[in-house]
């Protein structure tokens, strides 16, 4: 009876003791504030457009972004559209993205060239504010374009295409993207199956030399189009393990640089973008780096 007794002890000591290091371990890993995860943005936005913003709050729900001032813009944002979306659930923790609806407030700074920011004010539901390093956000207005677009498509494993056909006979001469070179080791680019060499290619000025009348750029361009053919643009982010910058998001559009028959210069875009995906350690590192 005794013994009994005593393994009954034994027992409730631990699961005591089981309950009070799960309770320990579920305090020390909560977090005083979200966690802004790091964007790099820059686009060509229209009016009623999203702006995503994604960060790490509490599993718990106890202290979440309630609104956000982007610097430079007299407005509130809050998330009423859509609301804050969940994504992945982990053991403590929540990725959650805040939508921000481009609206009238951005069109001042945008019809001026561009809006840029790189940090935001968040008002928490605790009360409390904070400034936030969002990364670094370009957005401007969509101009018109030479190229017509036929289709895109992306896939979640950070691989896309997009396909353009021309109206006229033109000369495609360069391509300018955004974060290139921050972006050579993990970015793979080609246009119309052309391997693009970031370090070499990409954000290079666009030459004006005229040389036994070929006009010096690369290997890949000048790309001669003919009127009704078709433009591929295809694209495929792949980072290392090690390499921190697969924890960021990517949204831009590169710019294709081309010359029509008349000589006249033009700009077209296509779109690029990435979205992380994370493990449990990864989170640990981003929330030890955050805090």
């Amino acid at each position: 009876m005794k013994i009994k007794k005593s393994l009954l002890y034994v027992g409730l000591v631990i699961v005591i003791l089981s309950f009070v290091g799960n309770y320990f371990v579920f305090t020390m890993s909560q977090l005083k504030k979200p966690i802004m995860l790091k964007h790099y943005y820059n686009s060509a936005v229209l009016p009623g457009s999203i702006l995503e913003l994604h960060y790490i709050a509490n599993r718990s729900n106890d202290i979440d972004i309630q609104w956000i001032i982007i610097p430079g813009i007299e407005n509130e944002f809050y998330s009423p559209l859509y609301g804050t979306s969940y994504g992945q659930p982990y053991k403590h923790y929540q990725l959650k993205t805040f939508h921000i609806e481009i609206n009238e407030h951005f069109s001042d700074d945008m019809n001026a060239g561009a809006l840029s920011f790189d940090q935001v004010t968040a008002h928490l539901s605790n009360g409390e504010k904070m400034i936030m390093p969002i990364g670094e956000i370009t957005l401007f207005n969509q101009n018109d374009m030479t190229l017509e677009r036929q289709s895109s498509g992306g896939s979640s494993d950070n691989t896309g295409f997009q396909i353009f056909k021309t109206d006229k006979d033109i000369e495609i001469t360069g391509v300018d993207l955004p974060f290139a070179n921050d972006l050579k080791s993990a970015l793979t680019l080609k246009v119309n199956s052309n391997q693009v060499e970031l370090e070499r290619n990409v954000n290079a000025p666009v030459p004006e030399i005229i040389q036994n009348g070929k006009l010096i750029t690369s290997d890949v361009f000048p790309l001669a189009l003919k009127k009704d053919e078709l433009l591929s643009v295809t694209h495929k982010f792949l980072f290392n393990q090690d390499d921190l910058l697969r924890f960021n998001y990517y949204q831009m559009d590169g710019k294709l640089h081309g010359n029509e028959q008349n000589g006249q210069k033009f700009t077209d875009f296509f779109s690029l973008s990435y979205r992380p995906s994370f493990e449990v350690k990864d989170l640990r590192a981003i929330i030890k780096e955050g805090e």
